[in-house]
């Protein structure tokens, strides 16, 4: 989709090369240059940008042709500062393949890709997982997609996430400020395209879902009660953790339900194929 869209705009008089392709591996690279092939698009053969002879070729590069993959990783290497290479190349396509890898700001790997995606007229970020953790992940990729819609991290986290301060660092994230919600939906849905796994592999199976739900520890379950009464756990080895909120509790009663458990690990000898 993201292929034969990026033809539309070229025969609609848009200038789409350089491109450039940013993959999470190069087994992915290599399924996007089959794709190419496939769709017979006309465009240049695909330079895979790795090894020790990357730069040189960079140099040898048709800018007004030229279609390169990278990854993430190497992408971070190869545009470390603003006058890296790969930044110099002002690509005017850029496609973010698994763009929630750059849900980390702070990463090298984010900045490197908003180097080389804030001077690009056409951007694509496609993903599957936008959300990995909380509601702000989505800043990262929506600061690369528009850089002047979304500049500011702690004006996005203030108006759109429910969140508690720490001590320390950044705000924790816990998920949508209820009271914006209608506001977020209608801006977001504004600026991507969804599509569902049964429009996209119909031939797959429906999911399966089980559910597994261990029993909690005896003493666990104790730590467990206490802090819902009292917001004071009481831990097996006679430590204590208060927490001043009802959201923090919220929290941490999550994930006392979640983190114990009684493991069990046996080893067996195995002479064909050694220690299991």
């Amino acid at each position: 989709t993201a292929l034969l869209g990026l033809e539309a705009r070229r025969k609609a008089g848009h200038d789409i090369f350089p491109l450039v392709i940013t993959v999470p591996s190069w087994e992915v690279g290599t399924a996007w240059a089959e794709e190419m092939a496939k769709w017979e698009l006309g465009w240049p053969e695909p330079v895979i940008h790795k090894g020790t002879r990357r730069h040189a070729r960079l140099k040898e590069l048709d800018r007004g042709k030229a279609v390169l993959i990278t990854t993430y990783d190497t992408l971070r290497a190869d545009a470390a500062t603003s006058r890296s290479p790969l930044v110099k190349l002002r690509a005017a396509t850029v496609i973010g393949d698994e763009l929630h890898l750059i849900k980390n700001g702070d990463s090298g790997r984010s900045r490197a890709f908003l180097r080389i995606a804030r001077p690009a007229p056409n951007l694509l970020g496609l993903t599957g997982t936008p959300v990995k953790h909380d509601t702000g992940d989505l800043h990262p990729m929506l600061k690369a997609l528009f850089p002047l819609a979304w500049d500011d991290e702690k004006k996005f986290i203030e108006r759109y996430c429910a969140k508690f301060e720490q001590d320390y660092g950044k705000p924790k994230v816990v998920g949508l400020n209820p009271a914006m919600t209608g506001e977020f939906f209608a801006i977001i849905e504004r600026n991507h395209r969804r599509v569902s796994k049964l429009d996209v592999l119909p031939e797959l199976p429906p999911k399966i879902y089980s559910e597994r739900k261990p029993d909690i520890p005896p003493e666990w379950v104790r730590a467990y009660n206490t802090l819902a009464a009292d917001m004071l756990a009481r831990f097996p080895d006679g430590s204590e953790l208060p927490v001043m909120t009802v959201l923090i509790q919220a929290m941490r009663l999550s994930q006392l339900a979640s983190c114990a458990a009684d493991v069990e690990m046996t080893m067996e000898w195995d002479g064909r194929l050694g220690m299991e």
